[in-house]
C-alpha cells in the first residue's frame, strides 16, 4: 500500500479558514454580494451565464424561473 499525500481534511479546513477570515466582518449583505461575485466569477470561468438579481437587504433569487413571478430564494 502506498501513502497518499493528498489530506482532503486538512485542505477542507484550510480552505473554510481562509472563507472566514475573508468574511468575517462583513455584514450579511456583504457576504451575500462576497459570495455572489464569486460564483459569477467561476461561472465566467466556465463559460456559463446564469441570471442572478441581488438587491442590497435582500434575499438572492433566481431570474430565469420558468413561471412568471415565481422566484424562490436560493438556498
Amino acid at each position: 500500500m502506498t501513502k497518499n499525500d493528498f489530506d482532503a481534511i486538512q485542505i477542507t479546513r484550510r480552505i473554510r479558514e481562509d472563507l472566514y477570515e475573508q468574511i468575517k466582518n462583513k455584514t450579511l449583505a456583504e457576504r451575500i454580494a462576497f459570495y455572489h461575485e464569486k460564483a459569477q466569477a467561476f461561472h465566467r470561468q466556465l463559460g456559463i451565464s446564469i441570471p442572478i438579481s441581488v438587491t442590497s437587504g435582500q434575499e438572492a433569487v433566481r431570474t430565469n424561473e420558468p413561471e412568471a413571478g415565481s422566484q424562490e430564494p436560493l438556498p
